[in-house]
């Protein structure tokens, strides 16, 4: 990858995974599926992405099915890719995969993924550490950051919990958003 690449401003929204069955069918954590409030959450978050004007380029997404089902929501008519990287790695690791995975004129993208590492690729993208700012993200939250990713070199656009999705979207917030 050259300089241009890596060094190009983007707009990344950063996405938990909506809600998953508490086991899969096959005992693997991977194989965990969407529950019904899961497709519900994806499609209000796909509707709120619209909204705000997210038109992805391309989105990225953890091969794990819970991931990969919340992508494939939001997805628009993006393509989606999905990177072993994004499964359970290092700010880092997800960082480098997730730049490495864009091309030059993919100046936008989704990024679908688990905790703790979506908090974590936020903190380090936000202030250069992975513990230097904690957001609390619960299933199908979303983190707007704008900038060159990499360490300290993104700037916060916005930060929404499924409470406040539901809330923009007139639908009534319950102890469980």
């Amino acid at each position: 990858m050259d300089a241009t690449t890596r060094d190009l401003e983007r707009t990344v929204w950063l996405v938990r995974h909506a809600q998953a069955a508490t086991v899969s069918p096959t005992g693997a954590d991977a194989d965990r599926p969407l529950v019904d409030k899961g497709h519900a959450q994806t499609r209000r978050l796909a509707a709120a992405l619209r909204a705000w004007g997210a038109r992805p380029d391309r989105v990225l997404s953890s091969p794990w099915l819970r991931a990969a089902q919340t992508a494939e929501g939001l997805r628009g008519g993006a393509p989606v890719a999905y990177l072993d990287a994004l499964a359970a790695p290092g700010a880092a690791e997800a960082s480098a995969a997730i730049v490495a995975a864009l091309g030059p004129d993919e100046r936008t993208a989704v990024v679908v993924g688990h905790e703790p590492w979506v908090s974590e690729l936020a903190s380090w993208w936000l202030c250069g550490d992975e513990l230097g700012v904690h957001l609390t993200f619960r299933k199908a939250a979303v983190v707007a950051l704008v900038g060159v990713p990499g360490p300290g070199r993104m700037a916060l656009e916005g930060f929404a919990p499924m409470r406040w999705i539901k809330g923009l979207q007139g639908v009534p917030a319950t102890g469980e958003d």
